[in-house]
């Protein structure tokens, strides 16, 4: 993870940055609360992808859906201090939703969430919430999550759903456990087959905030 701020200490006022400066670059539960000035900044993230559902000797689970992304550049009209920022957890053990990834009151980028279990209901993708405080001047990706099942096997399981950002990753439908886990940041797990009840897992969210200029 690399990370940087920069604040007065007598007064706490933001400080300009170096255009180029990388502030944040983490994923899988890295966080850092960051000194935004008013600027141009370059932003790519996503949320979580979520595991697949589990089955039981009949059903076949859900494939898990993906997190919410977004890759562009923004404008920020005013400083903004203490900003948490945080690259979300796919959380395996647990078998919950994939964790949001953020940038604290400015972005939101929704984890997705796990397929049904013993039923083939796709896990929807995470939802992405932009702030007022931010002007997209333009971007690659804005989108909510890719819902689960966007691949059938041939006895009816249902994959994951690919990385918004990459389209890639999702969890392979009716193949060996660990194929039925996501491989790319975001990208939701297969569903679990009959006989071998388990989803695959997500993959974790990942998140890079590089201050690009103070104005045009």
């Amino acid at each position: 993870m690399t990370l940087m701020g920069k604040s007065n200490p007598l007064g706490g006022a933001v400080c300009a940055y170096t255009p180029g400066t990388i502030l944040f670059d983490g994923s899988n539960g890295d966080s850092a609360m960051l000194q935004m000035k008013k600027g141009f900044y370059f932003i790519r993230g996503q949320g979580a992808g979520a595991g697949g559902g589990n089955c039981g000797l009949y059903g076949t689970g859900g494939g898990g859906g993906s997190g919410a992304g977004f890759e562009g550049n923004v404008y920020i009209a005013d400083n903004q201090n203490d900003v948490n920022c945080y690259a979300g957890i796919a959380e395996e053990a647990n078998r919950k939703d994939g964790e949001a990834s953020y940038i604290g009151g400015l972005m939101n980028m929704g984890g997705g969430h796990i397929g049904g279990s013993d039923n083939g209901v796709a896990g929807t993708g995470g939802t992405l919430t932009i702030s007022g405080n931010i002007l997209v001047i333009s971007c690659r990706v804005r989108s909510d999550g890719n819902p689960g099942n966007q691949t059938t096997g041939s006895n009816g399981t249902k994959g994951g759903a690919n990385s918004v950002l990459t389209n890639s990753g999702a969890g392979i439908a009716n193949a060996a456990f660990a194929e039925r886990c996501a491989t790319a940041p975001g990208a939701g797990g297969a569903g679990g087959r009959q006989w071998d009840g388990n989803g695959g897992y997500g993959k974790y969210g990942e998140l890079k905030i590089q201050y690009l200029k103070p104005k045009p």
